[in-house]
């Protein structure tokens, strides 16, 4: 079945429409229990970046039968959102391939955009066509995390 397309409103199992479109470009994704307030148990989020000039994260929820209940944009403001990661504490890792203005950008998928903290991580440091973003966490208490960026003389 498809879930979502481009531009469309996204359907519900209620028969109700989500507010926005579905976001453009859908790149990288994750899947994330939903931990909010405990009315979704056995309930998950999807999230995709959205590698538009108008870029960001998008994120539909579903309940533990696999119905869509909800979709809405978790990370707004930000352009050419392209690969991104899951951390092993249950956030979206999201790169903006921008250029001098890209950044790494850290969201929680439960948190509609309005309560985001919204400022870049500090693996984005002073901008960059930031790729995609991974780590290794053998040592929980001293990660390594890794951001690539998309260059034919790409950096590590």
């Amino acid at each position: 079945r498809i879930i979502a397309q481009t531009g469309r409103k996204v359907s519900y199992a209620n028969n109700e429409r989500s507010a926005s479109n579905f976001h453009a470009d859908p790149d990288a994704g994750a899947v994330f229990e939903d931990t909010t307030s405990g009315s979704n148990v056995g309930g998950w989020i999807y999230v995709s970046n959205s590698e538009e000039s108008v870029g960001g994260v998008g994120a539909i929820t579903f309940d533990s039968n696999g119905d869509v209940i909800n979709y809405q944009m978790i990370l707004e403001g930000t352009s050419q959102n392209c690969g991104g990661g899951k951390t092993y504490w249950g956030t979206w890792i999201t790169c903006e391939e921008n250029g001098s203005s890209g950044q790494v950008w850290e969201v929680n998928p439960a948190l509609p955009s309005n309560y985001q903290r919204n400022t870049p991580t500090v693996l984005g440091g002073s901008g960059g066509n930031y790729e995609s973003f991974a780590y290794d966490a053998r040592d929980r208490l001293n990660p390594t995390f890794y951001v690539t960026h998309d260059s034919s003389s790409g950096s590590l």
